[in-house]
């Protein structure tokens, strides 16, 4: 029931998404996080009604479960509910989580 409940709407344009990675088991322990994130276009939004959250749809990755998206207004949200005034915020965010992992690891 719940997959015919689900609605795709166009994005408007200038959002993009970052495919989120579970720090857990996608980075090893030399691994950093890239100085640039890459960025796509979001072409469409993924709407559940049980879901408060739009997940964006990228031609390139599909719908994304795990992911950030940047506004036109520069500002980054991500499927966690946590919220960025800007990318190197975020960026700085995800460098701390991987530095509480490494750290957990030693």
């Amino acid at each position: 029931m719940d997959a015919l409940a689900e609605q795709i709407v166009p994005a408007p344009p200038g959002y993009e998404a970052y495919r989120e990675f579970d720090l857990d088991l996608d980075f090893g322990d030399d691994d950093e996080i890239p100085r640039q994130l890459e960025w796509k276009p979001v072409v469409a939004f993924a709407y559940e009604p049980r879901s408060n959250l739009l997940d964006p749809v990228t031609v390139d990755d599909g719908r994304l479960s795990n992911y950030a998206v940047r506004s036109p207004n520069g500002r980054v949200h991500t499927s966690s509910e946590s919220f960025f005034e800007n990318v190197d915020e975020y960026r700085e965010y995800l460098c701390k989580e991987l530095a509480k992992k490494k750290t957990k690891a030693a």
